[in-house]
């Protein structure tokens, strides 16, 4: 930003004065100055006061561009069939700008549909076979005639009857061992007691004849006979012996064989039990699994994806008319018939609403805020001028092209203005000058800040030469301070007083003679 150039040296670069007035006449003049008591003289400049507007401001520059710019866009690949406007032309919202080529679009589109047609309804007939195998599954289980339940039951009650008979032969078996009613078991045992008996008594007889042989009263050939007497009963009751032993063996395998029948009968019970349990559980996973199917199909003749497809491509043909989005002044066209309408194709900008962009340094920003008048020339509209509004100020420094803020010491802060002026010639791209109006007074006294003394007791003073060359040293307020002038306040000011510029060295009294 650069400030307004003055004949008068600046105190501060940051203000400027924007005369709306002539904010001082400034007469140059040659003023004679001596002490009445040496006689010396001096020269010295003065201003002649007068009344005026005085503005304190910040200058920049911009660029005007449209408030609301729209760029016109087109995803669309297919060439451009017509083009309506040209740069220039003014167009209302929804105005048609261009129509690109539908031939190979309408095509696809009528395709699309007949293959969503018929996969809807394929997609019906399968929720209908759905709906139909869960209606019969769920008829059979409530009516008992699922078949595998059915198979599963009657497995069961064969079991069943299967174990019971089991039982009862185990039980029986049990019963004759315990009581002994066993009658091969029981003759085995009554011939070994036989044979015990008969081999006692030979023994008996054996060991008498061995007494009677070694006492002589009997021939060896007795006693020979009386000892293979004695082996034959031992042979009896050895085989009597076996044949209990037999028999007991065979009583045992009898029982364990019928121990053996029953866990087979009940490890078929059970088995049936689990397998009836089983189908039933399959019958209601079955009727689950149908279920999802039906709820599958639902969705899939409710799928929108379909018909969302048929709607992209009618959104397409939408889209194939290019309409303008606002109403304005079409500044760019880039359609141009017979190639690709994808891209840009045209900007359309609102003439009537202008806006200028700008950047506010560091130093100034704090001294603005949004909503501040702004006054707007351009060399291009000569010494017209425009107001405006500070619209916007961004809350945040202007970024590098890394994201960061700028860490150098120029920094800036990017701003909008509002152009508001009902009638203007400015066009967008127009470069401007602007000031934005810090605070101003109409109708009061300045004097370039030179021209006020500031005594040590904080009082600022200025000095009047009258019409005989005298010195008044008067007292003033200060208030509005500008770049090169400052408001003075005093019942003693008037206007055209004559208001020393130069007050190096000057005294209140001090003579003068003007020339």
């Amino acid at each position: 930003m650069k400030k307004f150039s003055s004949a008068f040296k600046s105190k501060n670069s940051a203000k400027v004065i924007i005369p709306v007035m002539c904010v001082i006449i400034a007469v140059s003049a040659s003023v004679v100055l001596g002490f009445q008591k040496d006689n010396a003289s001096a020269s010295a400049d003065y201003t002649l006061l007068h009344k005026a507007d005085l503005t304190d401001s910040i200058s920049m520059k911009g660029i005007v561009e449209s408030d609301n710019t729209q760029k016109v866009y087109s995803n669309l690949s297919y060439k451009v069939k017509e083009v309506f406007v040209e740069a220039g032309d003014y167009v209302k919202e929804g105005d048609i700008l261009a129509q690109l080529e539908t031939e190979d679009l309408e095509r696809s589109l009528e395709k699309r549909k007949e293959e969503v047609s018929a996969s809807h309804q394929s997609n019906i007939n399968q929720l209908n076979n759905s709906q139909r195998i869960l209606s019969e599954a769920l008829s059979n289980l409530n009516n008992g005639t699922n078949s595998q339940i059915v198979s599963a039951e009657t497995s069961l009650k064969t079991a069943e009857i299967n174990l019971e008979n089991t039982k009862k032969a185990y039980n029986d078996a049990v019963n004759d061992s315990n009581q002994g009613i066993n009658t091969k078991l029981a003759s085995a045992q009554s011939n070994l007691e036989t044979a015990e008996l008969d081999f006692n008594k030979r023994q008996k007889d054996y060991d008498n004849a061995k007494a009677l042989f070694n006492a002589g009263g009997i021939s060896l050939e007795e006693l020979e006979q009386s000892e293979k007497t004695l082996k034959n009963a031992q042979i009896q009751y050895d085989d009597a012996l076996l044949s209990l032993e037999n028999a007991k063996t065979a009583d045992s395998r009898t029982l364990e064989q019928a121990e053996e029948n029953l866990k087979t009968a009940q490890t078929n019970y059970d088995n049936a039990v689990k397998a009836l349990n089983s189908a039933k559980a399959k019958a209601q996973q079955d009727i689950s699994d149908y279920k999802s199917k039906v709820e599958s199909a639902q969705i899939a003749v409710n799928n929108k994806s379909n018909q969302l497809s048929i709607e992209e491509l009618e959104k397409q043909l939408n889209d194939s008319a290019i309409y303008s989005p606002i109403s304005g002044t079409v500044t760019a066209v880039y359609a141009t018939e017979g190639s690709s309408g994808q891209g840009l194709l045209f900007i359309v900008e609102d003439t009537e609403n202008l806006k200028i962009t700008t950047y506010i340094k560091e130093y100034d920003v704090s001294k603005i805020k949004e909503g501040m008048k702004v006054v707007i020339r351009s060399d291009a509209t000569g010494n017209d001028e425009y107001e405006g509004i500070l619209s916007k100020i961004e809350p945040a420094a202007v970024k590098n092209t890394n994201g960061d803020t700028s860490s150098t010491t120029d920094v800036e802060f990017k701003a909008e203005i509002a152009v508001v002026s009902s009638e203007t010639n400015l066009r967008i791209g127009m470069n401007t000058r602007m000031n934005i109006i810090i605070s101003s007074k109409e109708s009061v006294y300045s004097v370039p800040f030179e021209s006020i003394k500031l005594g040590n007791n904080g009082q600022s003073t200025v000095f009047i030469i009258d019409d005989s060359g005298i010195l008044h040293e008067i007292a003033v307020k200060t208030g509005l301070e500008t770049d090169f002038y400052t408001e003075i306040e005093s019942d003693a000011l008037y206007d055209n007083a004559r208001i020393a510029s130069n007050i190096t060295g000057l005294v209140d009294g001090m003579k003068t003679s003007l020339k």
